[in-house]
């Protein structure tokens, strides 16, 4: 495909900066979850890449984008300026002011999804490097087992991070590479990658003993056969799901494994918690947060009462006896929902689901598509998000670093390779029994007639451009998509409709105007 401007100019996979892309990309996933820092370090190197690569290349107009990927591309824009508004609020609160440069690196969403979407080939990295994430947290989680290793959560496999994000991130990478293993289109011996890698996730999650994360996984597989529902027969459909059902409590009956245990530990700690007599564990002191921060918010629920509100009011609560010593420890809630409230109320609640939803908006409405690649990816985006909120329950996942690149990484790079591999797969569908013309007729469009010309370009056999004395860039524009443009003089609409479609030579003719575009 050639490039439609130098905005937004194509990266060719085999040139040094694709190169650089691609091996920062695997590497991030392939042991971001085992080396400690490498995730963040490859964020930044992409982030800085994308920031350098969209200013010389004057590729920041988010006009030539569909008006969808326009509002979701300003999600997490928004979400960061409702929490620093919140800090101003709430008088540059120190606590919010730590929390607040955390939440920065949202910001570099934009920048990734905007550079990432424009390196050609760029998929099979992805997808390469989620294998190798599974098979490598695999690995080192039974190593950790078996040769007797002791952390800082004891027994518990907490690669270069902790056990929640370990577990949980190598949970949501097992379930990217689900639906590979049933993929026909693909190669025998990527389906058993993707089965290895499924399975290697899996134990690397159970042996982590992270609890939070298998909420997601029975929506996820019910998901899984809505998705794949009508592409795969019932026995990829149904079956699929069984087995990872299958496998899972196998794979948990092994004498190495505990996880039965700590789910049994929820039972108690719930049933402790809900009779008044809190004890010791995670689920207690979660419920004992939740229950003091709901208290501190329902008395400022408009705008928060600010994140050090937390501390203190827990404070409050251990001198009166109300909740356990053990909490002095901790400076946020375990649940970024409730974060979000204190940092800037029910803006910043509003401001956190819709970061969630657009991004699952999107990623559903791509995920009915009848390209294959398209999907695929379309579905690593509905379980990264469903993942990622799930976590959130229990856990401030934007309170942590790690949490932060891990969200950054992974949705940027899913939303940037889901447009790429559907503008890829456009462009090389097999012969079609009938040609398609595109007819438009411009004038003074410059501000739109990109987003129009970009959801037809690669895939209409011919696109034919009448202007009638554009004074901006329009004419500009149109050439860097077409040869096929022509400017008139203006002797109607209908007329000028007409001179459009004379001029159309395939066996189809689809007459657009220049505010329209093809999802």
């Amino acid at each position: 495909m050639q490039s439609h401007d130098t905005a937004l100019a194509t990266v060719e996979l085999r040139s040094p900066l694709g190169l650089i892309t691609a091996a920062a990309l695997f590497t991030a996933l392939a042991f971001g979850l085992v080396v400690p820092k490498i995730a963040g370090a490859a964020l930044l190197l992409l982030g800085g890449i994308s920031l350098v690569w969209l200013t010389v290349r004057r590729g920041w107009n988010l006009r030539g984008l569909h008006a969808s990927e326009r509002v979701l591309s300003v999600a997490a824009t928004a979400y960061v300026a409702i929490i620093f508004l919140g800090w101003l609020w709430h008088g540059l609160d120190p606590a919010a002011g730590q929390g607040l440069g955390r939440h920065a690196r949202l910001l570099l969403i934009l920048p990734l999804f905007l550079f990432l979407r424009q390196v050609r080939d760029l998929a099979p990295f992805w997808w390469h490097g989620i294998a190798a994430g599974t098979l490598i947290a695999g690995a080192h989680a039974w190593w950790f087992l078996l040769t007797g290793q002791v952390g800082e959560f004891e027994h518990r496999a907490g690669g270069a991070t902790n056990p929640i994000y370990f577990g949980g991130v190598a949970l949501l990478m097992a379930f990217m590479l689900l639906p590979r293993i049933g993929a026909r289109e693909l190669p025998a011996w990527q389906r058993w990658l993707a089965a290895a890698g499924v399975l290697a996730g899996v134990s690397a999650s159970l042996l982590s003993g992270s609890r939070g994360a298998w909420v997601a996984a029975l929506p996820l597989l019910m998901l899984y056969a809505v998705v794949f529902g009508h592409r795969v027969g019932a026995r990829w459909r149904f079956g699929l799901p069984l087995a990872f059902v299958v496998a899972t409590v196998a794979l948990n009956l092994l004498p190495q494994v505990n996880m039965d245990e700590r789910l049994l530990d929820v039972s108690r700690e719930l049933v402790s918690s809900l009779s008044g007599r809190a004890g010791p564990g995670g689920v207690s002191e979660r419920i004992e947060m939740w229950r003091v921060t709901v208290e501190v918010l329902s008395q400022r629920p408009w705008l928060g009462p600010g994140a050090s509100a937390f501390q203190a009011a827990i404070a409050e609560a251990v001198a009166a006896g109300e909740v356990q010593t053990e909490l002095l420890a901790y400076r946020h809630p375990h649940n970024q929902f409730l974060s979000a409230m204190l940092y800037a109320g029910l803006p910043g609640l509003f401001g956190l689901l819709l970061l969630f939803a657009l991004p699952l908006r999107r990623f559903w409405l791509l995920g009915q598509s009848s390209l294959e690649s398209t999907v695929h990816l379309a579905w690593s985006g509905m379980a990264a998000i469903g993942m990622l909120a799930v976590m959130s329950m229990s856990e401030s996942i934007f309170e942590r670093n790690i949490g932060v690149v891990w969200f950054t990484l992974l949705l940027g790079t899913i939303l940037a390779l889901v447009v790429s591999e559907r503008r890829r797969e456009l462009a090389r569908a097999g012969p079609r029994k009938s040609t398609l013309s595109v007819i438009l007729i411009v004038r003074n469009e410059a501000d739109r007639v990109r987003r129009c010309l970009d959801s037809v370009h690669g895939w209409a056999d011919e696109i034919i451009v009448l202007d009638s004395g554009s004074h901006d860039d329009t004419l500009a524009i149109c050439r860097q998509y077409t040869d096929r443009v022509e400017a008139t003089d203006w002797p109607g609409f209908g007329l000028q409709k007409q001179r459009a479609l004379d001029r159309a030579g395939c066996d189809w003719v689809l007459s657009v105007d220049a505010d329209e575009a093809l999802d």
